[in-house]
């Protein structure tokens, strides 16, 4: 099976890229030209793309000199940035929205024309955010961002159904990463943020990983939201 992972380059996409050599699958990831270094998976079996996906052309060349369709397509670019609202300037929300939501929806069309194209069924999975749901300060272009991502998840699971392209989103909690993990474990961040998590714990990037991996291994479930959060929505 063929699968592709866009934002190869995060601790997310490593755990999700194991899993597939080990299924024997054949995977290729896409990172953007700057994050080359963050790429940590060495193994043959992985072939590696340089394009920047906010860039309309780019993606569909992409897309137009493939012999073959990839069958599953996991899209784990995000970018944030942390502002008063009454800071927020006009290059700022088209940079939020251009990354965090314009370029899933141009990705997901060009692989799923490459789908239809050759009369193959097919998976998507995004990454949205618990801030989708829930709203927090200093991030209004992003919590926009990612409530439109999980609104367009169901909208593109709706009109992909009749070809068989299940489409879904996975929305965690704060996730604890090599480079999150010194700011989130910081005692007054985390007296901060663990108030508001039941569970009193960060996300793992394996956990987000185990998550999308199951709703791209579905036949039945589109147009979901799956929130991992530790129980922080239910405030």
């Amino acid at each position: 099976m063929k699968i592709l992972i866009v934002g190869g380059g995060s601790e997310i996409a490593e755990s999700i890229i194991n899993y597939h050599i080990d299924n024997g699958d054949d995977v290729s990831i896409i990172e953007h030209p700057s994050n080359k270094d963050n790429i940590v998976i060495e193994d043959e079996l992985v072939t590696k793309y340089f394009l920047d996906v906010t860039n309309y052309s780019e993606v569909r060349n992409f897309f137009k000199y493939l012999n073959l369709p990839f069958q599953k397509l996991y899209f784990l670019v995000g970018t944030n940035m942390f502002k008063d609202v009454l800071s927020v300037t006009n290059d700022d929300w088209d940079y939020i929205m251009n990354t965090n939501l314009k370029s899933f929806f141009f990705l997901s069309q060009a692989f799923s024309k490459k789908l239809i194209s050759s009369k193959s069924e097919g998976n998507i999975v995004c990454i949205g955010s618990q801030h989708g749901v829930v709203a927090n300060g200093l991030r209004v272009p992003y919590c926009t961002s990612k409530a439109g991502l999980i609104h367009l998840t169901k909208a593109l699971a709706l009109e992909y159904s009749v070809y068989n392209i299940l489409v879904n989103c996975v929305s965690p909690t704060y996730i604890l990463t090599e480079k999150s993990k010194e700011f989130l474990n910081h005692p007054n961040v985390k007296k901060e943020f663990l108030t508001k998590i039941p569970l009193k714990k960060y996300i793992l990037p394996k956990e987000v990983a185990e998550c999308c991996i199951f709703l791209n291994n579905s036949s039945s479930i589109t147009g979901h939201n799956l929130i991992i959060d530790g129980g922080y929505s239910i405030w």
